[in-house]
This record gives structure tokens, C-alpha cells and sequence, in this order.
């Protein structure tokens, strides 16, 4: 039993370095490949702090424990919306703005709704998973236009961007930017060679910049390796630790895995509240929330095609995460802050629905 939890440790901070290593390596060489940075925040960033929580939810669906990522899923979310916001609202005064519940927060809302009436048939098929990373995708591409045009766009902007299929021109214009670049990179090349004809390009400058390269796609290689690596040592151990002590998969998930899994969120929501960011700390718990239920579960149905919705989930859970995700959305539009009262709610609530899942 010792072993088993050493090796949970192990693989969970391997989990966890590894996705620090690859997000950095990721974002360093799109950089260098002239990927716009704003593009860079948006997906690499964004998508690397959920990064633990995909990597184990797929592990869990190619060893046959679909359960364990469902329960990581819900999980997350209720970790995100009340323990991580609760304790940052015990730690000091969250400040929020109206664009992130406008936007995000009414988004959170509505992929949590379609998250919990897909639930209630008793089952998630790799179909649902197909809708909710189509959903997944026209969000990224939402930001990226929304980011582009430096506008504030809300929750009624996303819907007719997304019924009016604008973000094919989306997808459009990002094809046109990347092929203006290629041919700027193609000049550039040309004006190159001819300053080395005339001896006045400096080789050391041309090799550090491969040798910068080369690195960061080694380390992203190693990362990805040490990823894979850590989220199996991971999985697999809750999975034999589960049926050591005879609790549910979807149970462990929601605990040991969730909060697990959710420590890089923590890590962020700390460092936010020492440096006063608070805006970018609703951000992060918002956008790790959405993207938990749209493409960490979304990936996970692809690789099972199936999971069976236990009861206590279909009745209980999923629309108590719906109801933690709307009372969350009213504690940031009051005021537009979050208070140790609303912390002390939320932290409450969390302890409450654990405590229910284990015994029911």
C-alpha cells in the first residue's frame, strides 16, 4: 500500500512537470516558428494547466476505466468553481469584470448545461464527445477573432458566431496569415544568403538560432515522453488503489485524481492573488472549467466511445455542478467581486458533495 501511494506521488509530479516543460518548450518554439503570441496564449497556455487532467482522463479510457475520467472531469470543475475560487476568496477580495461573466462565465454556464442533459440519457458516447470539441474549437477560434479585433465580445456574439458559422472566416484569415509569413520567411531566407555571399551574416548567430531550435523540440519531445509516463504511473496506481479500499472509480476520480490533477490551477491561483491579479485568476478557473468538459471529456469519449452515468451522478452530481456553476457566476456579478462569505459557500459546498458521493 505504501508502494501504491509512492507511486502515485511519482507519477502525479511527473504529470505535473512534464506539462510545465511542454507548454514552456510548446510556446517557446511557436515563437520561433512566428506564431503570433496572442495565438500562443490562447491555446498553449490556455490548454496547459487542463493538460494533467486530458492526459490522465485518456489514460484512464485506453486502460478501460472511462469512470475514473468522468469522475475527473466533474471533479475538476467542482475543485475549480469551489475549492480553488472559494480559498482565494478566503486568502483576499476577488475582484471580477463584467466581461469575464459576460463571456466566459455565461459559456462556463451553458457547456456545463449541455455537459449535464448529456449525462441524463445515462451515458456519454464518443458522438457527445465529437459535439463538445466542435464546441471546443469554435470557443478557441471565438478568442482568437475576439483577441485579434481587441473588442469585448459576449456570450450573445459567441452564439451568432457560432449558428452563423463565422468562424470559418476565422480559420480563413488565421490560413492567409500563416501563408503571408511563410513568404516573408521565404525573403528573408533570400536576403540571407545573399548577405552571406557578400561575407556579412554571422554563422554563430544562424547556428545558435538552430541549436535554440533543435533544444526546444528535444524537450518537447522528453516532455510529451514524461507526460505519457507520469499519467499512466498515475493512473494506473488509483485504479489499483480504488479496488484496494473498495471505493468507486467515479468516486476516486472526483477526489484523489480531481484535486491531483487540479494542483497547477492552485499553484496559479496563488501566485495570481500575491500578485494582485485577480482578473486573470477568474479567468484561468472559468477557462480550465470549460475547458475540462469540452475537451479533456471530449477526447476521453473518442479514445472509450462509451461510459455508463451512475445514478448518483445523472441525479445528483451533475446538476449540483450546474447549480455550483450558476451560484459561482452570481458571486462574481455581485459586486463584481467574490468575499470570505461566498469563499466559506463555496469551500462548504464542495465538502458537502464529496461527503454525499461517498456515502450515497
Amino acid at each position: 500500500m505504501i508502494l501504491t501511494i509512492l507511486l502515485i506521488v511519482a507519477g502525479l509530479a511527473l504529470l505535473i512537470k512534464s506539462s510545465d516543460w511542454l507548454v514552456e518548450s510548446a510556446a517557446a518554439l511557436a515563437k520561433r516558428l512566428g506564431v503570433p503570441e496572442l495565438t500562443i496564449g490562447l491555446t498553449i497556455v490556455a490548454v496547459g494547466t487542463s493538460l494533467p487532467e486530458m492526459v490522465s482522463a485518456v489514460t484512464s479510457s485506453l486502460i478501460g476505466q472511462p469512470q475514473l475520467a468522468l469522475g475527473n472531469v466533474i471533479g475538476s470543475n467542482l475543485s475549480n468553481l469551489c475549492w480553488i475560487l472559494g480559498l482565494s476568496s478566503l486568502l483576499a477580495t476577488i475582484k471580477t469584470k463584467e466581461v469575464e461573466l459576460k463571456r466566459d462565465g455565461y459559456i462556463m454556464l451553458s457547456v456545463t448545461t449541455i455537459f449535464m442533459l448529456m449525462g441524463f440519457r445515462g451515458y456519454l458516447d464518443a458522438f457527445s464527445g465529437l459535439i463538445l470539441i466542435l464546441i471546443f474549437s469554435v470557443y478557441t477560434l471565438f478568442l482568437i477573432q475576439s483577441g485579434a479585433k481587441k473588442k469585448k465580445h459576449y456570450f450573445s456574439e459567441f452564439l451568432d458566431y457560432f449558428f452563423n458559422f463565422k468562424y470559418l472566416t476565422t480559420i480563413k484569415d488565421i490560413n492567409e496569415k500563416i501563408f503571408t509569413k511563410r513568404r516573408i520567411r521565404k525573403r528573408d531566407k533570400v536576403v540571407a544568403v545573399r548577405y552571406k555571399e557578400s561575407g556579412h551574416l554571422e554563422k554563430k548567430a544562424e547556428v545558435s538560432a538552430k541549436e535554440l531550435l533543435i533544444k526546444d523540440i528535444l524537450t518537447i519531445v522528453l516532455s510529451m515522453v514524461g507526460v505519457i509516463a507520469g499519467g499512466w504511473l498515475f493512473i494506473t496506481n488509483v485504479s489499483y488503489f480504488a479496488d484496494m479500499l473498495g471505493i468507486t472509480k467515479t468516486f476516486m476520480g472526483m477526489t484523489l485524481v480531481a484535486i491531483g490533477t487540479t494542483l497547477p490551477e492552485l499553484f496559479v491561483a496563488i501566485s495570481c492573488i500575491k500578485r494582485k491579479y485577480f482578473y486573470l485568476l477568474i479567468g484561468n478557473v472559468l477557462g480550465s472549467s470549460i475547458t475540462n468538459i469540452l475537451l479533456v471529456m471530449g477526447l476521453s469519449l473518442l479514445f472509450s466511445n462509451y461510459v455508463v452515468v451512475p445514478d448518483t451522478i445523472r441525479f445528483f452530481t451533475l446538476p449540483f455542478l450546474f447549480l455550483i456553476a450558476l451560484v459561482s457566476s452570481v458571486f462574481i456579478r455581485t459586486g463584481w467581486k467574490i468575499d470570505r462569505f461566498e469563499g466559506v459557500i463555496l469551500i462548504g459546498a464542495y465538502v458537502f458533495v464529496l461527503l454525499f458521493n461517498y456515502f450515497f
